[in-house]
């Protein structure tokens, strides 16, 4: 969930903040955004790439007790990529499937970004929905892009930025691809 004690200490400072975090939307959630002014940007991606990305990360934490959508069982890192990518489409699947359902019914009207064609192909209408979604009048879209440059070692360090591939979904085994289809047909 969200901290709402980092918002409050930010909105005391008068800093600027943007927020990433991978948090549904929920009834409590919706109700801090708005109170605080928040705007949400949901960012959709490919959910098989999503899976081979987390199972990415997850080995680079070596042996780890998990995250909070999923714990691995012991010797996780240790089986073969297709069993490690079927469990994490067993045990995640179902949470990305949740994420984008619950932002899709939320009332407070998310920009909504496609990770593929706004992120790794910002351009001017990635931009255009930004400016409409968030009230940027008079940004311009070079502004945008310059903002999200890291050009300091100290910015380098500081952020955590997860630049996922596109298309590498394709490795999860057929059987868990089926499953999470079948969820999401519900």
């Amino acid at each position: 969930e969200i901290d709402e004690l980092a918002l409050l200490v930010n909105e005391m400072l008068d800093r600027p903040v943007v927020v990433h975090t991978h948090t549904k939307s929920s009834t409590y959630t919706d109700k801090l955004l708005f109170t605080h002014g928040y705007k949400p940007i949901v960012v959709q991606r490919n959910i098989f790439d999503c899976i081979v990305s987390m199972a990415d990360m997850a080995l680079n934490f070596n042996e780890f007790p998990g995250f909070g959508m999923f714990h691995p069982p012991k010797g996780y890192n240790q089986m073969p990529q297709k069993d490690r990518l079927a469990i994490l489409t067993q045990l995640v699947g179902p949470w990305y499937v949740d994420f984008i359902v619950s932002w899709s019914r939320t009332r407070l009207k998310p920009v909504f970004l496609d990770y593929d064609a706004d992120i790794l192909g910002f351009d001017e209408g990635t931009a255009d929905k930004l400016r409409t979604g968030l009230n940027l009048d008079g940004i311009t879209t070079a502004d945008m892009m310059d903002a999200f440059q890291l050009k300091t070692e100290n910015h380098k360090s500081s952020a955590r930025l997860n630049k996922g591939v596109s298309g590498r979904g394709g490795d999860i085994p057929q059987h868990a691809r089926d499953a999470i289809r079948r969820l999401a047909d519900v």
